[in-house]
């Protein structure tokens, strides 16, 4: 089975977006952080979601791809928000139910994810994204 088809955001438009991040006043910009990580979730489709899950794909191997994370262009911005903003991203990468509820507010996502294998799955996510999040952010 391949991986469902996606339209990526533009690169320009990816850079843009860490750009006006990095000029909000520091409480507006964790406000910002927690949208832009609902946000992130909410590309994903309920397909993907599926092939994920029967494929054991983490779900932020699909976020870097859609959103150009290592691109060169973006890696820079992307990892000095990360960093500056590390309390906020890494509050949703270590609860399961936190990740969970925001994918599963999709009810076609909901039926994938409320099964043994999506439970595992979610779990697997928390764990392998918070560990290729940490040495995306922090590595050299």
């Amino acid at each position: 089975m391949s991986q469902p088809e996606t339209k990526p955001i533009e690169v320009n438009d990816a850079t843009k977006e860490l750009e006006l991040l990095l000029q909000l006043p520091e409480d507006l910009a964790h406000d910002r952080v927690l949208t832009w990580i609902r946000g992130g979730l909410y590309l994903i489709t309920p397909e993907q979601v599926k092939w994920a899950v029967q494929n054991k794909i983490s779900v932020d191997q699909l976020l870097f791809q859609y959103l150009h994370l290592n691109h060169p262009l973006v890696r820079p911005l992307a990892k000095r928000i990360f960093q500056i903003f590390w309390k906020s991203v890494s509050f949703y990468l270590t609860d399961a139910m936190r990740l969970y509820s925001i994918l599963a507010a999709n009810q076609q996502i909901y039926q994938t994810l409320n099964t043994q294998q999506g439970r595992n799955w979610i779990d697997n996510c928390c764990l392998q994204g918070y560990v290729n999040l940490f040495n995306y952010v922090w590595s050299s």
